[in-house]
């Protein structure tokens, strides 16, 4: 009876300390993603437009989905294998981030509607510790496109480093 306590207390212990470690990545997520949101906005001018109308989630669904990769070889000698496959597994992920309110530079925030222009953006996929991101966004209207880019994180800002795929007229 007293190891099974014992045993009950170790698995109860592993997870809500496994809980917890959830909690604080998806609390640095958060504050990564609004972070590199904004320094792309202003410093990579993608996006560059005054203010833009933004759709309220991030979701990869519309984006990495249909992503067309330029060549065989698109992360050869930028990612490494591990990263790859990580990105190839991430882009399948369809659940939504929800923006709050205000947290991006000159950028009004809208709700889903076919009928109506925006910028979707999928979740920024994070590699080697927050350092590398991967990231896709496009505009669905007539006109539509879609760009992904490999970003570098130099100096506490993120670069644009390598286009590594995209659809134009979608």
């Amino acid at each position: 009876m007293k190891k099974q306590l014992n045993y009950i207390i170790t698995v109860f212990t592993f997870s809500f300390f496994c809980i917890i470690c959830n909690a604080q990545n998806s609390r640095r997520y958060e504050k990564e993603t609004i972070s590199f949101l904004n320094s792309v906005r202003v410093n990579e001018h993608i996006l560059s437009l005054d203010t833009i109308q933004i759709l309220n989630y991030l979701s990869n669904s519309g984006l990495y989905k249909y992503l067309v990769l330029y060549g065989k070889n698109w992360a050869k000698g930028y990612l490494s294998e591990k990263d790859k496959n990580y990105f190839l597994k991430l882009r399948l992920d369809t659940s939504k981030f929800f923006l709050p309110k205000n947290c991006i530079i000159n950028a009004n925030l809208v709700s889903y509607n076919k009928n109506q222009n925006y910028i979707q953006m999928a979740k920024p996929i994070f590699l080697r510790n927050y350092t590398i991101c991967i990231f896709s966004y496009g505009s669905l209207n007539e006109e539509g496109f879609q760009q992904t880019y490999l970003f570098k994180k130099v100096n506490n800002d993120w670069k644009k480093f390598k286009l590594l795929g995209g659809i134009q007229n979608y």
